[in-house]
């Protein structure tokens, strides 16, 4: 059994790959919910819906973001009404915001509406988000104007330096059903290359969840979404500059070390993209087993083959090659 704590694309990305190499009935994946925001009267989970979407293989891949073929009638006649208006909503997209916000004003839990959607999308695998609670991720910028994060990201493309990070909401909030369970049961847990600041430690900062990584400790790998040596396509920029931005909130440069750092305390296994092998002494000096993998994902045979790499290394390489794409190749490391 694996678990995954992910968020956003990096983490749609790791379970498209997990996916297509393993068992999806065996894995779990624990969703960031501090990019939940409410807009016209909805209620929208961004980064919940963008892994389902990558597991039913109707995500469009090159955004990153959103359904394939997607549309965008009711954004453009929106702005009519709405001329500021700033979050993408496609109009597939939409159908999934108004059947959630429906639910839950019929008092269902985001963790049962997020099993149902799994099952409408033909998700074999348990997706649940971290808390049922509901958590903002804000950001304060050094001029002191306070965003939500989703319009940081969208409206201001995260340009502006930000001073200061908070998770609205979390003293309250309660791991999901099954959150402690999954990460307790599983082999093998895996933290994504996801951005350390908006999307893991929204997971990691819910009481209790930070305790049951540590207590499972021995078992749990982080793979770095910071790659030093790698020249970013266009559409990754604005990602790069996310991380690069709330990193530095914390006086923390844009490393694969500030990461490491950031994991320490609830992770001993620390996979590097095999370019930056130099920081490999610094990792090991805080006490990580470092292991060098071409973790680079933007393409389905690359988060293959990272996948199945990545599954190597750890206790569940006898169950690599019983997803429905498997390949074997040797690992690097």
């Amino acid at each position: 059994m694996i678990c995954a704590i992910c968020g956003g694309t990096g983490g749609a990305r790791l379970a498209r790959g997990i996916s297509n190499v393993y068992d999806p009935a065996k894995i779990t994946y624990i969703c960031n919910v501090g990019d939940n925001i409410r807009l016209f009267g909805l209620t929208i989970c961004p980064d919940i819906d963008t892994v389902i979407y990558y597991l039913s293989g109707i995500a469009d891949y090159d955004r990153g973001w959103g359904l394939h073929a997607e549309s965008f009638n009711f954004l453009e006649r929106s702005h009519l009404f709405f001329p500021d208006v700033w979050f993408g909503l496609g109009d597939k997209d939409m159908a999934t915001h108004i059947w959630r916000s429906d639910l839950l004003s019929s008092g269902w839990s985001l963790t049962e509406i997020t099993i149902r959607e799994t099952d409408l999308f033909g998700v074999h695998s348990r997706v649940i988000p971290a808390t049922d609670t509901w958590v903002e991720t804000h950001v304060e910028l050094a001029s002191h104007t306070k965003l939500h994060y989703e319009e940081y990201f969208i409206r201001w493309s995260c340009e502006p330096h930000v001073s200061q990070v908070r998770y609205e909401g979390i003293e309250d909030a309660k791991p999901g059903p099954g959150v402690l369970e999954a990460i307790a049961s599983a082999s093998t847990v895996v933290v994504a290359p996801s951005n350390p600041i908006a999307s893991i430690f929204p997971i990691v900062s819910v009481p209790g969840v930070r305790e049951a990584l540590i207590r499972n400790r021995e078992k749990v790998w982080a793979i770095s979404p910071v790659i030093d040596a790698l020249e970013l396509p266009v559409g990754e920029r604005v990602r790069a500059r996310s991380r690069e931005r709330l990193l530095g909130s914390l006086g923390l440069p844009h490393s694969p070390v500030s990461v490491a750092r950031l994991y320490r305390e609830f992770c001993s296994h620390f996979v590097l993209d095999e370019r930056d092998f130099a920081y490999t002494p610094q990792l090991e000096e805080m006490g990580y087993s470092v292991h060098l993998l071409k973790t680079d994902a933007l393409t389905l045979e690359r988060q293959m083959e990272l996948a199945h790499d990545l599954l190597q290394l750890t206790e569940d390489f006898n169950n690599v090659g019983t997803g429905p794409h498997s390949r074997r190749h040797t690992t690097r490391g």
